[in-house]
């Protein structure tokens, strides 16, 4: 048997439920107390929408280490994660340290919305768009 945490990590929230398994993959015990915490959106402009990378790290741990402790099992008798994530939320870093350059810039941030209609709107843009509905 085996036992995988799979988090959510949504807009809203941080979830993790706790599914045990047998070799074979069949589910064989979910634990539905799910631990959740609500993610903490930065909104430092109008249509900005950023998150703290260590403040989300460190609620990731709590929801992976109180969804396990909730069902029962140690840490150890976990083979491994499945993680669903934010669409298209970004982030880069410092490849020697590590250290992130910046927040995380959420899929709902809106501050490249005027750069993005201009290539939409451009010719090059029009082109594979009729092209592509030829095809």
């Amino acid at each position: 048997m085996g036992n995988l945490p799979p988090v959510q990590l949504g807009s809203p929230q941080i979830a993790a439920p706790c599914i045990q398994w047998e070799r074979r993959g069949r589910v064989c015990f979910l634990h539905h107390s799910l631990k959740q915490n609500l993610v903490e959106g930065l909104y430092p402009h109008t249509g900005w929408v950023e998150i703290d990378p260590d403040v989300l790290w460190l609620q990731f741990l709590a929801v992976i280490k109180e969804s396990v402790k909730a069902a029962g099992i140690e840490m150890n008798q976990i083979v491994g994660l499945g993680i669903s994530t934010q669409r298209a939320t970004f982030i880069t870093w410092n490849k020697k340290t590590g250290n992130h350059f910046h927040n995380f810039i959420s899929w709902q941030d809106l501050r490249a919305i005027e750069l993005v209609k201009s290539w939409n709107n451009s010719f090059l843009m029009k082109v594979i768009f009729f092209l592509s509905s030829v095809i």
